[in-house]
């Protein structure tokens, strides 16, 4: 359940997550046009030494990327996070963040 009394079970079509859902469902009852999933190609040269690696945040809306942290419990996954804080930062993406805490009710799940 969303914070807002939203119920989310149906949404989830078309993304992966309950959380990503509503931040999508969110960004439309506003009209502000989104990317899902969009590419970017990061340098990540001094990082990897691979040169250009696609990535794929979870929104872009205009020049801000939107990530939504839905796993904040499992230490790989916030590793990944680490991570692509770091990129984001090197690149001069501007970056919004936003925890499954930030949309649903710790009590309703």
């Amino acid at each position: 359940m969303a914070k807002d009394g939203r119920n989310l079970d149906d949404l989830v079509h078309g993304y992966h997550s309950k959380g990503e859902a509503a931040i999508a469902q969110t960004l439309a009852g506003n009209e502000r046009p989104f990317v899902y999933q969009p590419s970017l190609d990061l340098r990540l040269q001094k990082y990897t030494g691979k040169g250009k690696i696609p990535r794929n945040p979870n929104f872009r809306v205009g020049d801000v990327v939107i990530e939504y942290i839905g796993k904040p419990d499992d230490k790989d996954y916030m590793k990944t996070i680490v991570y692509k804080k770091q990129m984001y930062e090197k690149e001069g993406l501007r970056v919004v963040y936003i925890s499954r805490d930030d949309i649903f009710d710790k009590d309703k799940g």
